[in-house]
């Protein structure tokens, strides 16, 4: 593709999906004569590859810094006994399983439809590649432990204490 995605991968730039992955494992693929490697997904610029410790956080000690590759697609160039109609072999390998799990399936559109598309492309049905499911803007919100802290007090402290206030106004 001219713009350098892969046809499993280009529906999801119009809507800017995101594919999420709980764990994902950082691949390589080393070049081999016939096979034509396409990397596919990354952890984005801001994220980074957990290698262990105790907490989900970056730690620049251990932790590989994105953006870094974690899915990979390989066709082989040219056709195989075992592929159909003796087209080329093709394989997509995902660095994380969860990217398939029900859990992450179920938060939007964009692991819908990558992996529903990364076998219908691994099954030479690239005419069917699509949008899979609605596409919904997902919005996260971080909060630090001191909004947390102030987000307690209100439901905790300023609300019953406005009930008191209010109630006993009337």
């Amino acid at each position: 593709h001219p713009d350098g995605r892969h046809v499993i991968t280009e529906q999801l730039a119009p809507d800017q999906l995101v594919v999420r992955a709980a764990y994902a494992a950082p691949l390589t693929v080393g070049d081999r004569p016939g096979v034509k490697a396409s990397r596919l997904l990354f952890v984005s610029r801001h994220g980074w590859v957990e290698r262990g410790g105790d907490k989900l956080r970056f730690d620049a000690d251990i932790d590989e810094v994105g953006p870094v590759v974690v899915a990979y697609a390989a066709e082989l160039r040219k056709p195989h006994r075992l592929a159909p109609k003796g087209k080329p072999g093709r394989v997509f390998v995902v660095g994380d399983v969860d990217v398939a799990s029900t859990s992450l399936l179920e938060k939007g559109a964009g692991n819908e439809t990558f992996v529903v598309n990364a076998v219908r492309w691994a099954l030479h049905e690239d005419d069917r590649m699509t949008l899979v499911g609605r596409a919904r803007r997902m919005r996260n919100i971080e909060l630090s432990p001191a909004d947390l802290t102030a987000i307690w007090w209100i439901v905790v402290g300023l609300s019953p204490l406005l009930v008191v206030l209010l109630g006993g106004a009337m």
